[in-house]
């Protein structure tokens, strides 16, 4: 698939202090996070920026400026207007994928649909907004976007959205954003403004007002086939907020190396019956002297906390879902990397990610994904691999080599280190003849076991990886 070169057009309005000739004019500006933009001038007004370059060291983050200086003119912006337009071009702002867009507070109005396509990570507006008005389609097909931050928004009783407000019904301002993007309204909007459903009879998820949601909807995969569409399906918090219900849509299946699988969620959950969660217990070494994971059986009916890595498995060989939640403060996504949130060591960490990490950024970490009871090194060779939102992984901060072995102890009472330690002891020693639920006698050696199954050794139940 060809990538297709992005160009950023904006059309903006300002205030021109003095007169000027009604004759096209180009200029380029350098902002302070070192984009360079090209000004065009027509009729005494800046009709449109064009980001021109995107530097080497950019940060992520574009940032309109308040006012741009031309030929000794300063142009104040007040408005945005126009489209983005997306198109091939020499200037080759792919760059911005992914970056985060700050509207400044200078800005009273959106008009037309100049952030529509974008392929922004997230747009916030600046401190002490004065926005007015934002007109329909403003966001049309922004299908990267996380979230759009308007709490700093200080006219949020009276300003102006095109209604109803969903992500579904045509004309309206959010109209074709990713389901799964948190649309933060201006603090005092009417939230009876938002609709229950769109015109297509889909239920109207993620927005928040007054730090308030009405359905926290959690995507498992992209949304695709409706209005609101998306190319990542990843949850960022920017502010903590209370949900009235909570629901994710992924489904948790028992089919042949998949009972045992990942969970590191944005919002803390219970578990149905029929699935077991383990919880990371700190190793050094396991009976062999090599570098080892154990994971211990958390109590049956101990709520999930949000932001936290876990092993789940299926216990009664059904398909799975989570239940939907209520009343759950969502936190916020936390500072530091969810890529370095977990358990870890000064060799190991098990880790977790709402938001997902791209093949380049996983395999630099040395990253491994769980997949069909094995932990797979993801490379940049298999360009496929990544970490998927609400997944965790394995990694080694040192570069030390993964650890190879992995003990899931069973018992709900097996807690301490030094029990398990005693348990991987003997389900590795050799000396205890191993037998599978159905009474067979497996043998002794546990290297020869077959993975995906649950095994029993000196009165002790183990699952192989």
């Amino acid at each position: 698939m060809k990538k297709q070169f992005r160009k950023l057009i904006l059309c903006l309005w300002a205030v021109l202090p003095v007169t000027a000739l009604a004759q096209w004019q180009s200029y380029d500006f350098t902002d302070d996070n070192g984009l360079t933009w090209l000004c065009q001038i027509n009729g005494g007004k800046l009709q449109s920026m064009t980001i021109k370059n995107i530097p080497a060291e950019f940060k992520r983050k574009v940032v309109f400026p308040t006012s741009v200086t031309v030929n000794g003119t300063t142009y104040n912006l007040t408005k945005i207007s126009s489209n983005v337009v997306l198109q091939p071009n020499i200037y080759n702002p792919t760059g911005l994928l992914g970056a985060d867009m700050v509207i400044p507070g200078s800005i009273t109005e959106i008009d037309g649909q100049p952030l529509g396509g974008t392929c922004m990570n997230s747009i916030t507006f600046a401190p002490n907004s004065v926005l007015t008005k934002i007109s329909g389609r403003a966001f049309i097909n922004s299908r990267y976007l996380k979230y759009i931050d308007m709490t700093a928004v200080t006219t949020g009783s009276t300003i102006q959205f095109a209604a109803p407000i969903s992500h579904g019904t045509p004309g309206n301002t959010f109209y074709r954003l990713p389901m799964n993007a948190l649309i933060y309204l201006p603090n005092g909007y009417p939230a009876s403004n938002i609709s229950v459903v769109d015109i297509y009879g889909n239920e109207v998820v993620n927005f928040i007002v007054d730090g308030t949601c009405r359905h926290f909807k959690v995507f498992d995969e992209n949304v695709t086939g409706s209005f609101a569409s998306g190319l990542q399906h990843g949850v960022y918090v920017p502010h903590q907020f209370t949900a009235q219900k909570v629901s994710y849509t992924r489904k948790f299946t028992n089919k042949s190396g998949m009972a045992v699988s990942t969970l590191y969620l944005p919002y803390s959950t219970d578990l149905p019956d029929g699935m077991q969660a383990y919880k990371l217990v700190r190793k050094g070494v396991d009976a062999d002297g090599k570098k080892a994971f154990a994971f211990a059986a958390i109590p049956t009916g101990t709520r999930l906390a949000a932001n936290t890595p876990y092993l789940v498995r299926i216990t009664d060989g059904q398909e799975h879902e989570l239940p939907v939640m209520t009343n759950v403060v969502i936190p916020k996504t936390p500072t530091t990397s969810t890529a370095l949130v977990g358990v870890s060591d000064t060799d190991w960490a098990f880790d977790g990610t709402t938001e997902g990490i791209d093949n380049a950024t996983a395999a630099a970490k040395g990253a491994y994904n769980l997949k069909s009871n094995q932990w797979h090194r993801i490379t940049t060779a298999t360009t496929g691999g990544n970490v998927a939102p609400f997944r965790c992984f394995v990694s080694s901060p040192t570069s030390a080599s993964l650890a190879k072995s992995f003990a899931l102890v069973l018992e709900d009472e097996t807690t301490s280190i030094d029990e398990i330690r005693r348990d991987e002891a003997d389900i590795k020693s050799g000396k205890y003849t191993i037998y599978d639920l159905s009474g067979k006698n497996m043998g002794t050696q546990y290297d020869t076991l077959p993975a995906g199954n649950i095994y029993i050794v000196n009165g002790k139940k183990f699952y192989k990886m």
